[in-house]
């Protein structure tokens, strides 16, 4: 439990100061952890970023088809997409 604890505040750049590396290595292995758990993290939110912007292009992307196909419901449409 204690690993995951440690885990979140560094990542998250919380640092409470409960869990603290008081070694030299210890010091140095917490650097390189939280420097790749960062671009892990930040990787992580990018492609979701990436996902939810995809999924968000399909849908306009459909409406549009749906409103080249039925030109009647063209104000419906455009109150879907604002």
């Amino acid at each position: 439990m204690i690993p995951f604890i440690f885990s979140v505040i560094a990542l998250t750049t919380i640092g409470f100061g409960d869990f603290a590396p008081s070694t030299d290595l210890g010091k140095v292995f917490t650097i390189i952890y939280v420097f790749i758990g960062l671009g892990i993290l930040l990787g992580f939110v990018n492609a979701s970023a990436e996902y939810f912007r995809r999924r968000q292009k399909e849908r306009v992307s459909r409406r549009r088809k749906i409103h080249r196909k039925n030109p009647e419901n063209t104000m419906e449409v455009q109150e879907d997409i604002e």
